[in-house]
């Protein structure tokens, strides 16, 4: 029995603590701000108090990189509890994301901070632990086309067919590539970026009725759009939120109070009809008071329209109208000043 014992203590001290069990067969070292194993694999980190947090994964040169990459669950002897800005980015080739499968975090990790996965380019699928309670805004997946999941669930986020969901917020914060087909769902509020794996493959982008807020960056480059729905019940158009698209036409209904700035940018060869209840639009060097309110009783939009046609030359079939059509005499424009001082 003691000899028993004995074999099992033995057994015990030669696997290395902190989960890295995962990578069953592999001898892990410590060095300066990071532990790597014998695969080349570099998991760097800070230490915060008495937690670590990741803040970078690479791969040495020349090294294969492994199908799936397992965040060890401690880091020099602390849990690991939150994952940095840029952890993850592959930008300048510090690991292969084409050839990564999967990628886990651990049990423990509670943070995602903002940029956490930003330019993870080519991973296929990233799980997510049980126990993450926060996911920082901002575009936290920018040029990340995984499969996200939380394959042990999770009492604050869920993703239901495709689309990661905040259950407190009722806010979507990103959308699966394998969703692109699929109606959106029913939230309250469209986060920064959350259709970029979506709002590309459509032709019209019909937000839902339940919607109230739509955060940046959730129209761009989107070179198939033709058009956009933005329905009553939206109250905000954040900064930059339908900016740089192919729609032809973005139809704003009654019931939106806010506009941000450049909102619309890159819109202006559009006729846009800015609804009644608007008060504020938000700063932009394509829309100045001057040049572009065109109330729907204004002499000047028949004048703008007979010097457009002069300019247009005869092979031209364009005769849609330029501009916006403000029905709210006193809505507010924010200053480049205003604008300068809000954002500062």
């Amino acid at each position: 029995m003691k000899r028993l014992v004995l074999i099992c203590l033995l057994i015990l001290c030669l696997v290395p603590s902190g989960g890295w069990a995962e990578s069953s067969d592999v001898e892990w070292f410590t060095g300066i701000g990071e532990v790597y194993n014998a695969l080349g694999e570099h998991f760097s980190y800070e230490i915060e108090g008495d937690h670590a947090v990741l803040t970078r994964y690479s791969v040495d040169s020349g090294k294969p990189q492994p199908a799936r990459v397992v965040v060890p669950d401690t880091l020099n002897g602390r849990p690991v509890t939150a994952v940095d800005g840029g952890a993850f980015n592959n930008y300048e080739l510090s690991y292969d994301g084409y050839k990564v499968e999967c990628l886990i975090l651990p049990e423990g990790v509670t943070e995602l901070r903002a940029y956490a996965f930003e330019c993870a380019h080519g991973v296929k699928r990233i799980e997510l632990p049980s126990t993450l309670d926060k996911i920082a805004p901002g575009d936290l997946f920018y040029h990340v086309h995984a499969e996200i999941s939380f394959p042990n669930g999770n009492p604050f986020y869920k993703v239901e067919n495709g689309f990661l969901i905040d259950t407190r917020t009722e806010s979507l914060l990103y959308c699966n590539p394998s969703a692109q087909t699929l109606q959106l769902p029913r939230v309250r509020r469209i986060e920064h970026s959350a259709l970029s794996n979506y709002s590309f493959y459509q032709e019209t982008l019909e937000f839902p009725d339940s919607v109230e807020y739509i955060g940046p960056y959730n129209a761009y480059d989107c070179v198939n759009l033709k058009k956009i729905i933005v329905p009553g019940s939206v109250i905000e158009l954040a900064d930059h939120a339908l900016c740089i698209n192919s729609a032809e036409e973005i139809i704003l209904n009654e019931g939106l109070q806010k506009i941000g700035a450049d909102a619309l940018f890159e819109t202006d060869d559009l006729s846009i009809t800015i609804p009644s209840t608007v008060t504020w639009i938000g700063y932009s060097s394509d829309w100045t008071p001057e040049e572009w309110v065109l109330p729907e009783d204004d002499d000047s939009k028949d004048d703008l329209e007979d010097a457009e046609d002069s300019e247009e030359d005869d092979d031209s079939d364009d005769s849609a109208e330029e501009g916006l059509i403000v029905l709210n005499p006193d809505v507010h424009w924010e200053t480049y000043e205003e604008y300068k001082q809000r954002t500062a």
